[in-house]
């Protein structure tokens, strides 16, 4: 068991099954808990559900370009592997929630 703040943590992604968090310097670390559990308890002002595989920090998201058909492509840093495009319901959210406090 390791203990991670909150802050450490870039993103939360399900990859082969396997929930994991990414940290920017130690590394990924398994989390037994569901994407659904972990938005519910991780301050939205902090963190966002792009998708069904991905929540990530607003440190971790670097930048978005339009992805066509009225949605987004995030980079997302560190790199992960899984998909980071936000659907059409969520880009007018996304971009309000990425663009607060800049």
């Amino acid at each position: 068991m390791v203990k991670l703040s909150v802050e450490e943590i870039r993103c939360i992604f399900i990859l082969e099954n396997v929930v994991l968090a990414r940290t920017e310097k130690m590394g990924d670390f398994v989390v037994d808990m569901a994407l659904d559990q972990l938005e519910s308890i991780f301050d939205s002002q902090y963190f966002f559900r792009i998708n069904r595989q991905l929540i990530a920090s607003r440190a971790a998201c670097k930048s978005y370009a339009d992805a066509g058909f009225g949605k987004l492509l995030v980079e997302v840093h560190p790199a992960h592997g899984v998909n980071t495009v936000v659907s059409q319901l969520k880009v007018k959210k996304f971009r309000l929630w990425i663009n607060e406090n800049r």
